[in-house]
């Protein structure tokens, strides 16, 4: 009763369309009118006339009017993209706003109205289940127009519907269809719209753009209709060739000896366009080809975002970090580590790190679990162990944050330094923010990467050629992602990976999975539009309240409890006369501070606090006061920190414990004590290393008190070889209250 309830308020229902049993494809378009499936052969109709089975899918335009319709939610569709446009940044890109695609669509007419939204697609393979094939793909589109830090959010993600399955489908282009119709109208405009902000104000027409598409290399091969990585045209940006040799290989420069010789520029790739891509498609006679046969220009099938303004093949199809680096790259340099790459009887395995070291640097991963903040993501695991479970997130942080130090004395010296090249680059890349200067040297650091990859590890042999995979290649292109799309965090694939994990356990009917899936989806996202419906508001999502909180310097820090009132002791109190010595607004000398120690202006009595909220809930950092309350054994620490000292030196310790002192200031001050450690920066003696990458933790320095202002972000700590290394992490914040001293 209560779903039927919801379904009426929403006006959110399903549309269905016939599509072939085996999900070859939808009966849409050229297919409208056929009676059987022209790839499998099978029937369209059971013997009851009734089709066999339907593709689902929940329209668009309705949900958008919905929103619209909710005060809250028309403003919060508006403001970000008017801010950033009334507030450019000429030195580089900051969001899909930023980037040349979105200025380009300006220039052509499109965005003219501060309600026009923009929108993004993905799509990704799914296995229902963990025995047996059955795959479905779901079609999600997050809304551009909302904040970054929101966007994602579950409540916030378009679930457009899925492929059915069991099979994947052989022409997603006729699944897309209805999709691509509903885009049509909205780019055209969709008349009489209710702005709820401006209540008073007249209807609006409501205009919508696909702005980009994401996913990994199969998925984008189906949405563009192109032959794939796996075909002599491998790359959608360039016109490189592959070359074959038992398979299609892809290197810059073809092996020693063969009979036409290729070496191609990584600077100056022959770049693919959009007028000779939309040509292309033109000369097809078919909607749909079969796999063997020949193409013109790498495509296979007309694709149905050819009708739409919005898109450019291809920069309208950026590069995805995650399945490309975290799922791809990084674990191919690992197996050719492990000697896992090449086959056991091909004869190149070569053991650049023993199974012994690997062992070693597992036992450091998993002994430095604890010292790790949740802040990082999931704790370490053994990568000896457990490697090949790890998920993108892992690998992720391995490469960022524990590679630099794990890998320094297990590489030989040439490979390290090659490597490094690759996560300087991507941490760049997956910067909130990064500048045009920046783009630049990600380009050159992932020119040089290749180039040398190849000379290090192909080294231009034929019995190698293996190595020179299509992955590799896309490296070239990620520079160009970042002009067009901006920073890679806008359309790397979490958000997708995350919906597919939410589908899996909604399926609860094996023999009607498909169907299961879409109620659920459905009725999900009916009561994700009741807030806008209906004057129904979820129950706010338990957060951790401080118990005292400021504003300093125009941002917001929190104090958690437990807390204690507590009395400084003799050397705690010369620590903190030393802290307001040093205040240059405060002008009182430490004579002059000690001179009144104990007096009513300056008592020894604080509430110690035993944890800090950061900048707009960025990170929790917590102090050795409550750890050492706690079992140590079950929890994560995370007190260790890094913060400003004097004269904005960056430095590294861990936190004592927090609390509140008042002196000659009308409100109690926010500190930090701390003891301070003695680190260096391995890149003063080692030519390898980069600055900043593998900071060795020497001892303990001298004790010293901050304002909370002064905290940076909370990091880890990694053991090594006996050693203690700080695990840097740079903190990006997603809001336009970010501190920006400290994430520089």
């Amino acid at each position: 009763m209560i779903t039927r309830q919801v379904a009426v308020m929403t006006g959110i229902s399903l549309n269905s369309l016939d599509c072939c049993i085996n999900s070859c494809l939808a009966f849409t378009g050229p297919y409208e009118k056929e009676n059987r499936c022209p790839i499998c052969k099978e029937h369209r109709y059971g013997d009851n006339m009734k089709a066999r089975k339907t593709f689902d899918y929940i329209p668009l335009i309705h949900r958008l009017r919905l929103q619209y319709a909710d005060p809250d939610r028309a403003s919060l569709l508006k403001e970000y993209r008017r801010k950033l446009e009334a507030d450019p940044w000429a030195e580089g890109v900051r969001d899909y706003w930023d980037g040349l695609l979105y200025q380009e669509q300006k220039g052509e007419g499109l965005f003219e109205d501060e309600h026009d939204i923009g929108l993004a697609f993905s799509t990704d393979g799914l296995s229902l289940f963990t025995v047996g094939n059955f795959s479905v793909w779901p079609l999600v589109l997050v809304n551009l127009n909302l904040r970054p830090e929101v966007r994602v959010k579950k409540e916030n993600i378009l679930l457009y519907g899925i492929i059915p399955g069991p099979s994947s489908p052989k022409d997603m282009q006729s699944f897309l269809h209805p999709l691509i119709n509903e885009l049509l109208l909205l780019e055209a405009g969709v008349p009489d719209v209710d702005d709820g902000s401006t209540p008073d104000s007249p209807k609006f027409t409501l205009h919508a753009y696909l702005c980009f598409c994401s996913g990994d290399l199969p998925a984008i091969a189906k949405v563009m209709g192109i032959s794939g990585h796996n075909s002599y045209d491998y790359c959608r940006f360039c016109t490189a060739r592959g070359i074959y040799m038992s398979h299609v290989y892809c290197p810059l420069k073809t092996p020693h000896g063969w009979q036409e010789p290729i070496e191609l520029d990584p600077n100056n790739l022959p770049l693919r366009t959009d007028h000779e891509y939309r040509r292309a498609a033109a000369t097809l006679t078919l909607q749909f080809n079969p796999v063997n046969s020949e193409t013109i220009y790498g495509i296979r099938h007309v694709s149905q975002l050819l009708r739409l303004r919005s898109i450019n093949f291809p920069r309208s199809f950026p590069v995805d970090v995650m399945h490309l680096i975290f799922e791809n790259v990084i674990q191919t340099l690992h197996k050719i580590w492990s000697s896992k790459f090449f086959s056991d009887d091909s004869g190149e395995n070569e053991i650049v790190i023993s199974e012994a070291v690997w062992k070693r640097l597992g036992g450091d991963m998993d002994s430095s679990r604890k010292l790790i903040p949740a802040s990082y993501g999931r704790a370490p695991r053994s990568i000896h162990k457990y490697s090949g479970s790890w998920k993108a997130e892992e690998w992720c942080s391995f490469l960022l944050y524990y590679s630099p130090v794990l890998l320094l004395n297990a590489l030989p010296m040439d490979l390290y330094k090659h490597y490094m090249k690759l996560v300087l680059a991507i941490e760049i890349a997956i910067h909130y923010e990064i500048s045009h200067r920046d783009i630049e040297k990600v380009k050159r650091l992932l020119s040089q990467f290749v180039t040398d990859y190849e000379r290090l590890y192909y080294r231009y042999e034929r019995k190698r050629l293996c190595l020179c995979l299509p992955t590799t290649h896309l490296l070239l292109h990620l520079g160009e992602s970042l002009e067009h799309c901006g920073p890679a965090w806008v359309y790397w694939q979490y958000y997708c990976e995350r919906v597919c994990g939410m589908l899996k356990p909604k399926c609860k009917n094996r023999s009607s999975a498909n169907r299961n899936v879409t109620i659920r989806i459905l009725q999900e996202e009916q009561l994700n539009h009741l807030r806008f419906a209906s004057n129904f508001t979820e129950s706010p999502r338990r957060t951790l309240i401080p118990e005292h909180s400021d504003t300093i310097g125009g941002q917001e820090y929190g104090f958690l409890v437990p807390r204690r009132f507590a009395q400084l002791t003799d050397e705690d109190f010369e620590i903190l006369a030393e802290f307001y010595a040093s205040i240059p607004e405060q002008r009182t000398s430490r004579r002059a501070i000690q001179a009144i120690l104990g007096s009513p202006q300056f008592l020894k009595d604080v509430w110690k606090y035993a944890r800090c909220k950061l900048v707009n809930d960025r990170d929790l950092v917590s102090s050795q006061w409550y750890e050492s309350r706690r079992n140590v054994d079950v929890t994560r620490r995370a007190s260790v920190i890094q913060y400003f000292r004097s004269g904005e030196r960056l430095g590294h310790g861990r936190v004592l414990f927090f609390f509140l002192h008042a002196y000659e200031s009308e409100k109690p001050r926010m500190l930090v004590f701390l003891q301070s450690f003695r680190v260096e920066d391995l890149s003063t003696r080692d030519r390898r290393v980069p600055e900043d990458k593998v900071l060795e933790v020497k001892g303990d320095g001298r004790k010293e008190v901050v304002c909370i202002s002064n905290i940076i972000a909370g990091v880890g700590l990694l053991t090594s070889g006996g050693k203690v290394y700080v695990v840097p992490r740079k903190i990006e914040v997603p809001d336009d209250a970010a501190d920006d001293e400290a994430n520089n």
